[in-house]
């Protein structure tokens, strides 16, 4: 990928001079799925390739800078995201998380044919309300409204749940899940009301695929609430649940240093997992990331060595690497 050079406002300009559309990739120095666009996506010659006609692509850290303003601009609630803007600056639609190359370049040909923007759903919804209603598509509109924070959210969340009270199609515990997360842990920052759509979700669809995954982000809403004990509790029962696998340790650990409490635990669940599963680079990083943050940089140098071992030349091990170890002429103390 060839990204532009400039601002955003730079960015807009040119495309509204070339008639073109921008693409804006925000994704965090942290993100797992960030790297994997790196190594899988944005390394194929195809992808640049087909990206660089249509659009002006940009790229910012979105917990820097710029990177940070266009975050809380576009209301971005999770890393990676693809932001497609017409020239006005005004979105077209977004992509988040992780996406293969073949996908990524069909979702943006959709989104520039206008079939399948937020705009072209709500479109299609009005016109489904009137003849009774498309349950796939309650749940897609309900999941890109709480993506963007829309206000619209959780009525149609409740929708889609009226719509499946028993959750057979899985459509009401993943618009509670997405609610919960997303809209309002996420995107609104109210830890209460995400608290109760997890708990809801928890306690009404025990059994769903969101319920098992649904107490860590309760744990986060817990600790925004200043309720440390209980959060380290929920995530303790969390990890004793169902099979333990180096992600799920991976998970606890970030999650203590991400949000800044329960970090002794968070060690101790770090170095738990790292005897069960030693080859696990992303542990060590996490387990470098809570020591450093306890005041402990040779240890947590020592840790994010371990993850070089494992993955050897990996530039953000390495960046991550010379910032335990300090300044040039010796290791911190």
């Amino acid at each position: 990928m060839d990204w532009e050079p400039g601002t955003l406002a730079d960015a807009l300009g040119r495309a509204k001079a070339e008639k073109r559309l921008v693409l804006v990739d925000l994704f965090a120095s942290w993100c797992g799925p960030c790297h994997e666009m790196d190594e899988q996506v944005y390394s194929r010659p195809d992808v640049g390739e087909a990206l660089r006609r249509p659009f002006v692509a940009l790229r910012r850290d979105g917990e820097l800078g710029e990177g940070r303003e266009i975050h809380a601009r576009y209301h971005v609630v999770g890393f990676p995201t693809l932001l497609v803007l017409a020239p006005d600056g005004t979105e077209v639609d977004r992509i988040m998380g992780f996406t293969a190359g073949p996908e990524l370049l069909a979702t943006l040909a959709s989104f520039r044919a206008g079939t399948n923007t937020l705009a072209a759903l709500e479109k299609r919804a009005a016109s489904s309300r009137v003849r009774g209603g498309d349950p796939a598509l309650q749940i897609e509109l309900a999941k890109r409204h709480a993506l963007r924070g829309d206000s619209r959210a959780p009525v149609e969340a409740e929708r889609v749940v009226a719509g499946d009270p028993e959750n057979r199609a899985g459509r009401a515990a993943e618009a509670l899940f997405t609610l919960g997360k997303y809209y309002y842990l996420r995107g609104r920052k109210e830890p209460a009301s995400a608290a109760r759509t997890l708990e809801r979700l928890i306690q009404v669809y025990p059994a769903s695929p969101q319920a098992v995954e649904a107490p860590y982000q309760l744990a986060i809403a817990q600790h925004g609430l200043g309720d440390d004990a209980r959060a380290q509790k929920t995530l303790d029962g969390w990890l004793a649940a169902g099979p333990k696998d180096a992600e799920k340790y991976n998970g606890f650990a970030w999650c203590c240093f991400k949000n800044g409490f329960a970090r002794a635990r968070g060690i101790a669940v770090a170095r738990e997992g790292l005897s069960v599963f030693p080859r696990a680079d992303a542990l060590w990083d996490s387990l470098a990331e809570l020591l450093a943050q306890d005041g402990h940089s040779a240890e947590a140098a020592a840790a994010e060595r371990k993850a070089l071992e494992i993955k050897p030349a990996d530039r953000y091990y390495t960046t991550q690497l010379l910032r335990f170890e300090g300044p040039p002429g010796g290791q911190r103390k």
